[in-house]
């Protein structure tokens, strides 16, 4: 997510028009329902992509239902954005599929939801769904096993976001961008694990934390006891990060990019690790 009070007005209508747009592809695309899966993640990958890609994207002014049907700004369906889509079906339906096999009939609803869409974004993106097939994969028997290394987990999942990357890229692909990915994939695993610490240990599910350092008595007490090694994962993503950014070739949102990876990463870590509880989701 952006650090808002540290962006032009017109970097913020931008990331707005980004997530409209995916939004608006989703429909258009999959159907109404798969629009469920839309996320703040999807939308710094669509800003990523487009950038990296230097595809310069076309604003469009569409009435929108959940904004009382008033006319709001999204980029407009182009081919980037169709495969964007199809990553953002995809990853739902492997995330809800996760959930179901995690906590059974109460977490089947979305994946029998997005069956269908994942079916149709899976033709689109074939090679992509191989790779998401072997490293959600790869991840799920190592929750099995109850697997103690905390990067050895957050690599399966930071390995889907570069993928992801490669296969909407194309021919537009480069190392740098790829591994720019993967850091905010293995970011994100981690802050999501760090995040559901309580309810994780509560509800006995796999958490790469508490399967790595197995002395939980309280989120605080847990974070403190624990603090070198926590952050040691956390910032060594955060800082390869502000490493990277300065070779991605990027143009029309270098700065709003550079606001949510590395201004607002390190503000979210750093609110991750004194949290006394679950973070409240925030809304842009």
């Amino acid at each position: 997510m952006p650090d808002k009070p540290n962006l032009l007005m017109k970097e913020f209508s931008l990331y707005r028009a980004h997530y409209c747009g995916v939004c608006r592809a989703v429909k258009r695309l999959y159907g109404q329902i798969p629009r469920i899966a839309l996320s703040y993640d999807i939308t710094f990958f669509s800003l990523f992509v487009h950038d990296a890609a230097g595809y310069e994207v076309e604003l469009r002014q569409n009435r929108c239902a959940f904004h009382g049907f008033q006319k709001t700004a999204g980029i407009a369906l182009n081919p980037l954005l169709e495969r964007v889509a199809a990553v953002c079906v995809m990853a739902a339906y492997y995330k809800a599929d996760d959930d179901a096999r995690d906590e059974g009939i109460k977490k089947a609803l979305p994946k029998a939801l997005l069956k269908r869409a994942y079916k149709k974004a899976k033709k689109a993106l074939p090679l992509l769904d191989e790779s998401f097939f072997k490293h959600f994969g790869r991840l799920a028997g190592l929750e099995k096993q109850g697997c103690e290394s905390v990067d050895m987990a957050a690599d399966c999942f930071a390995e889907t976001v570069r993928a992801a990357g490669q296969a909407v890229l194309g021919e537009a692909y480069y190392p740098d961008a790829g591994e720019f990915l993967y850091h905010i994939g293995k970011w994100t695993y981690l802050a999501d694990a760090l995040d559901d610490l309580d309810e994780d240990y509560k509800k006995r599910l796999y958490n790469p934390f508490l399967a790595a350092y197995k002395n939980y008595a309280g989120r605080e007490q847990f974070i403190k006891d624990n603090n070198a090694d926590i952050c040691a994962a956390f910032y060594g993503s955060v800082n390869r990060l502000a490493e990277i950014f300065p070779q991605l070739k990027l143009t029309q949102s270098q700065n709003l990019l550079r606001n949510i990876a590395i201004c607002g990463i390190r503000k979210k870590t750093e609110q991750l690790l004194t949290a006394t509880g679950k973070l409240k989701r925030e809304r842009v």
